[in-house]
């Protein structure tokens, strides 16, 4: 079957006055959707459909549809990780990223604090700055990367 036949076919299902066939319909545009065919069309049918569709259910399936797509094309951003973390310098007001992994560790001559506020325990760390490379010193919540 090709495009415009299909397109055609998706019309009169999604107009039928019977609701299974309106289901079918709605099926049949989420895997055109899937396959990028005709996405402006076959969204403008569904957008249709989830807004004067006299049937409440019939109107829900639509608008999943629409949404599982939107999710497909505009996927959420990712969280950062946990374990990194921002510092702006004192000095310099550039803010650098670290990693706790390699902070928080107590290894070296790092000269480092332990302060505890809203009952949380903040590790009072010495860092550099990338930007001016100067030192200085940034509260970090390590608990979970000593």
């Amino acid at each position: 079957m090709t495009n415009p036949e299909r397109l055609t076919q998706l019309r009169q299902m999604l107009a039928s006055h019977l609701i299974r066939e309106r289901q079918a319909g709605i099926k049949m545009a989420a895997e055109m959707l899937v396959k990028d065919l005709q996405r402006d069309e076959v969204r403008a049918q569904l957008e249709n459909l989830s807004q004067n569709d006299p049937i409440n259910m019939v109107k829900d399936e639509a608008r999943k549809v629409l949404a599982a797509d939107n999710a497909r094309l505009n996927p959420a951003l990712a969280a950062p990780p946990d374990y990194v973390f921002g510092a702006k310098c004192q000095h310099c007001h550039h803010i650098t990223y670290f990693d706790k992994r390699k902070v928080c560790p107590n290894q070296g001559n790092v000269t480092r604090g332990v302060i505890r506020r809203d009952g949380q325990e903040l590790d009072n760390i010495q860092v550099t700055c990338e930007h001016c490379s100067k030192d200085f010193m940034t509260l970090v919540p390590c608990k979970g990367y000593k």
